[in-house]
């Protein structure tokens, strides 16, 4: 009687320990790869109520994207709807390694100025939709908000102060996630973003899961 006892709750253990993954909380980590742009023209153009910024006049520039790296934390939430659907939610913040810079031609200034644009800390509040390919893979879909802080700094022109800010903005991607273990998941994922400035970044991102 002990033993069929043992081997039930063993059997119930292993099956709930199953069903946990994408059916509950997880943390995890990432890291990856991304691209930067800044439409500076646009950029100053959009920032006429600065008095320092609408004195320089019309921008033009010479280069808009710069590369880097991206890590980050998450932790969210997965619920199977159905055996094959799953929604979930996830709250992230990550670090860039990117410095775009910039030589701008302003029309009130002479020659070429300067731009370094380093974005930081990112945060973001996704939803995801997911189909399960097999019981350890599961292929979705992400989208929700991103705020990223800007700081662009002009070492030419010492007129001009840093401008420091918060962008707004979207993002969207989608990936696949594997189960390696009853715990552990794996995934990648594309994504893009979109801010206020105009600002847009590109990433390709892999990542450990840990599911509880």
């Amino acid at each position: 009687m002990k033993y069929l006892l043992g081997v039930a709750i063993a059997a119930l253990s292993i099956q709930s320990a199953h069903a946990e993954m994408f059916n509950g909380g997880y943390i995890g980590a990432q890291l990856g790869f991304e691209q930067n742009k800044v439409d500076s023209a646009k950029l100053f153009a959009d920032a006429t109520s600065n008095p320092q910024i609408a004195a320089l006049g019309a921008a033009s520039v010479n280069k808009k994207s710069a590369s880097g790296a991206t890590i980050g934390l998450n932790v969210g939430f997965d619920y199977k709807v159905s055996p094959k659907f799953v929604l979930g939610g996830e709250f992230a913040g990550t670090l860039s390694t990117s410095t775009n810079k910039q030589l701008v031609t302003f029309a009130n200034a002479p020659g070429n100025i300067e731009i370094d644009y380093k974005s930081r800390a990112t945060f973001e509040i996704t939803a995801r939709a997911g189909v399960l390919a097999t019981d350890k893979a599961l292929i979705y879909v992400r989208g929700g908000y991103a705020n990223s802080k800007l700081k662009a700094t002009f070492p030419q022109a010492t007129t001009v102060d840093p401008i420091k800010g918060n962008n707004s903005g979207f993002l969207i991607g989608g990936g696949v996630e594997y189960a390696m273990t009853n715990k552990i998941s794996a995934r990648v994922e594309g994504r893009f973003f979109n801010f206020k400035g105009p600002i847009s970044r590109t990433q390709v991102v892999i990542g450990l899961g840990y599911h509880f």
